[in-house]
């Protein structure tokens, strides 16, 4: 269901919120995805495409369903401690004592939920073959094809 964020708390986006608590990608991938480490859920979106074997598609949503448990788990738990710093400061109760914990445990979150995307991609190299990574930059448009053959 829809997340209601009374308006105190409103320091998250209405997207960014969702895209938490939906454990969606937010480009915290970023890195690995521009340099040839595929994402798995686009990969399973373009199967057909990069003629994934059934073993590949398999082993390719084993870490997309592992990677998205975390990916909620720990969005949950950011927007939750995010409201919980805007309730704070609505209510006048920060203290030097209770803000840093409480912004570092944020930080820290977000650090986990960032290395769970990361790893899923660094993952998809060990599954799909070199032309099926060159195909996938090609499909996402990071590679003209022309790019492929002239590269010195």
């Amino acid at each position: 269901g829809k997340v209601i964020v009374p308006k105190y708390t409103s320091v998250l986006s209405e997207a960014d919120s969702a895209g938490y608590v939906n454990g969606q990608g937010m480009g915290l991938a970023k890195a690995a995805e521009l340099n040839g480490y595929p994402g798995p859920k686009h990969v399973l979106e373009l199967a057909e495409q990069l003629r994934l074997s059934e073993s590949q598609a398999e082993r390719t949503k084993q870490s997309f369903d592992s990677m998205h448990l975390d990916a909620v788990r720990l969005g949950k738990a950011i927007v939750e401690k995010e409201q919980r710093l805007g309730k704070m400061y609505a209510e006048k109760k920060v203290t030097p004592e209770n803000l840093a914990p409480l912004v570092m445990e944020i930080g820290a979150l977000q650090s986990q939920l960032r290395l769970v995307h990361l790893k899923a991609h660094t993952d998809m190299v060990a599954i799909l073959s070199e032309g099926q990574i060159k195909k996938y930059a090609e499909l996402r448009g990071y590679l003209k094809p022309t790019q492929m053959q002239h590269q010195h």
